[in-house]
């Protein structure tokens, strides 16, 4: 698993393929994403591994999509079309 933070307040644990949706007020706003907390990381998501995050500027009524990616050498999330 994987815990999804907003603006730096944790806000799910997710695990392979799940998807997630939030609602947040216009503006900038920073997600990222950490170590499962609870000790259920994914192989590529441990704990201690550095936080991953990405600044974006989010308008009224805007959707935005993130995709949580892991290789051998970490995890990453980008902005996302699919």
């Amino acid at each position: 698993m994987a815990t999804v933070l907003i603006d730096g307040k944790k806000v799910a644990r997710i695990n392979t393929g799940e998807v997630v949706k939030f609602q947040v007020r216009p503006g900038r706003h920073i997600v990222g994403i950490a170590g499962d907390d609870e000790g259920n990381g994914l192989c590529a998501m441990q704990i201690g591994q550095p936080v991953k995050e990405t600044a974006s500027e989010v308008g009224a009524g805007e959707v935005q999509k993130y995709r949580i990616s892991g290789t051998q050498n970490g995890t990453d999330i980008r902005p996302s079309s699919l």
